[in-house]
């Protein structure tokens, strides 16, 4: 009974926060292009299905400037500013020196460069394919209204409202009370984060966690208890979480602590699928060799087998126009 009474109270005032979140606002964007009419055209795309005011800078000193004086919703920048490429620029942003450090910055490109780019973005910033204007809109639309989602699981009430208070100011927040509904709402949502109370009643301790971990394995999960002893701590990141708050949590310092733990998971994540394209490449490399090798000695079939396998695989994990030069040239060496 009181564990229900607890769940509504975490409910109600839950949901009077994510209504405040949710009310239609006007959203101000910054976009950064040396091509005036280029810009132009991109701001009466999204302002067709978008409300929102839009300031335009044609180099990275302006937009610079900008930022520092007028906090955006979002920066939509181009790869090449004029007198600075992008990613030196999201760098200057991300400083924190001139504005908000977690200002949003979509990085416009083509859909070829997708795989080339993602080992470079951080949790703020974003791709945007130009050439497919719908998907942009929608996307675009759906990351500034949405933002970030967190699951908090907590069975206290008064002790996950201020949590709830101070995330909501920068995410998309859920609360549950028990297990049970925690991993309902998570299944239903995915959530990008997941704070996870150990002390939840009827659940062992980091029983849910690995529940979590085993049907998404890259999922975010950051647990927190009144135990803080060495065995506990190193028995849960061993398990797979991203990291440990010991009770009480300051409410103050938890945003920065969950954009922390969002940003070296989404770090982690590029490893993978650099480390994981890097061995695509050299399985590529090897079939064009080999077909150069057969096809100089006459076995026309089996270069042919070589190259129909590559072509394939290269389909299967999208290679860019630049990588696939990059092993051209090796199977040429």
């Amino acid at each position: 009974m009181n564990e229900t009474r607890s769940s509504a109270r975490i409910s109600q005032g839950q949901g009077s926060l994510s209504r405040e979140r949710e009310c239609p606002q006007r959203l101000e964007l910054l976009i950064v292009d040396p091509d005036a009419q280029r810009s132009l055209q991109l701001v009466r795309e999204l302002s067709s299905c978008l409300p929102l005011s839009a300031v335009e800078r044609s180099n990275g000193r302006e937009a610079l400037a900008s930022v520092t004086r007028t906090r955006f919703d979002a920066v939509i920048v181009r790869q090449r500013l004029g007198d600075i490429d992008c990613w030196r620029w999201i760098r200057m942003v991300r400083s924190g020196r001139f504005g908000p450090a977690s200002t949003p910055v979509f990085v416009l490109c083509l859909e070829p460069e997708r795989v080339v780019l993602e080992p470079m973005l951080d949790m703020h910033t974003r791709l945007l394919i130009e050439d497919d204007p719908c998907a942009m809109q929608a996307w675009l639309g759906e990351r500034l209204w949405r933002g970030r989602s967190v699951l908090l699981i907590e069975e206290d009430a008064h002790c996950a409202m201020p949590l709830l208070i101070a995330l909501h100011k920068h995410y998309r927040v859920e609360a549950a009370a028990s297990g049970e509904e925690g991993l309902r709402l998570w299944r239903e949502r995915a959530h990008d984060l997941v704070l996870l109370d150990l002390d939840l009643p009827r659940v062992a301790p980091g029983e849910l966690l690995r529940q979590m971990l085993n049907e998404r394995p890259a999922q975010t999960v950051v647990v927190f208890g009144s135990c803080d002893s060495v065995e506990v701590y190193c028995d849960l990141m061993l398990s797979g979480a991203a990291d440990f708050l010991a009770k009480p949590i300051d409410p103050r310092a938890l945003p920065a602590f969950c954009a922390r733990a969002l940003t070296q998971q989404a770090y982690l994540g590029n490893v993978k699928r650099s480390v994981a394209m890097e061995g695509a490449v050299d399985g590529l490399v090897r079939r064009v060799r080999a077909a150069q090798y057969t096809l100089e000695r006459g076995q026309t079939a089996n270069a042919a087998r070589h190259l129909r396998q590559a072509v394939i695989e290269s389909r299967a994990r999208s290679l860019s126009d630049d990588t696939w030069a990059v092993l051209l040239d090796d199977g040429e060496r």
